[in-house]
This record gives structure tokens, sequence and C-alpha cells, in this order.
């Protein structure tokens, strides 16, 4: 391999690895902008939408036997980046 061709593969190298790179950043953050939210809905364990505005679901787990720690963090809300999260959180506060 002669000066020229190994600049070009390191050239090409370079490039394939900048544009994965650029390939992750982007599908992580794509993924991360989207959410359910685990809250507090009048004493029940409740779903809405990333906004927090549109109630999803409300489920029949009464948050009043949790400790003060689980509730105040379901009054703020609980961020599920996939249903597979969400479901499982719902089952941890199911018990």
């Amino acid at each position: 391999m002669n000066r020229k061709q190994g600049l070009i593969y390191i050239f090409l190298c370079v490039t394939l690895i900048s544009i994965f790179i650029t390939g992750i950043y982007f599908y992580d953050t794509d993924n991360k902008n989207e959410y359910y939210l685990l809250k507090e809905y009048d004493g029940k364990l409740a779903v809405f939408s990333e906004n927090g505005t549109s109630l999803l679901e409300i489920t029949d787990v009464d948050i009043n036997i949790f400790p003060e720690d689980d509730k105040k963090s379901l009054q703020e809300g609980i961020k599920a980046y996939s249903e597979d999260e969400l479901y499982r959180l719902i089952e941890d506060f199911s018990g």
C-alpha cells in the first residue's frame, strides 16, 4: 500500500466512525425525547403522556400504602422511556 492509498484508507475509516457515532447520538437522543409519566391521580397510580397533561390510564394501585419517598416521587412523576419500562414500574409498585 502506498502513502496515497494509506491516507485514503485512514480518511474513509475516520469518516465511517464519525457517521457511526453521529447515528448513535441521534438515535439515543430521539428515544430519550419520548416517555410516559407515572404519577399519582386521585390516590391511584396513573399513566400520563410525556407532558403530564394527558391521562392515558388509571390503575387500581392505591398509593396511600406507599412510603413517603415513593409518594413524593409519584407526585412529581416518574419517567418511563418505553412500554416495557412502564410496565416494570407498574409491576414494582403493584407488589
